[in-house]
């Protein structure tokens, strides 16, 4: 089994494996990405979220700025509010569902 493999099944895992920590640094880059938009780049930072999250329904809006451990183990329904200083530390999965509105400052 993978280290990436036990973590997905919530068991023990080593974070300095290198698959691992691959995946920790793509979605630090992704953040930074995500993080330095400017507010009018709409396009950009949907891109840039759906491409970090597991999964993300339909017109659902984050204010940066965020934080992820990996990103693809978040999973956010349809019609979904996060508000700014948002943090995820995601080494197992989170489910966020429809209609959810987070406020400021939240972590998970």
């Amino acid at each position: 089994m993978t280290q990436r493999e036990r973590r997905q099944a919530g068991l023990y895992f080593r974070a300095i494996d290198t698959e691992i920590h691959e995946e920790r640094l793509r979605a630090q880059d992704l953040i930074q990405r995500y993080n330095a938009l400017r507010p009018d780049q709409h396009e950009e930072a949907s891109e840039i979220i759906r491409s970090l999250l597991g999964t993300m329904g339909e017109r659902c809006h984050f204010v940066p700025p965020v934080f992820f451990d990996y990103g693809s183990n978040v999973h956010i329904g349809d019609f979904s509010f996060i508000n700014s200083n948002f943090t995820a530390l995601d080494a197992g999965r989170i489910d966020i569902g429809r209609h959810v509105f987070i406020g400021p400052n939240v972590s998970i």
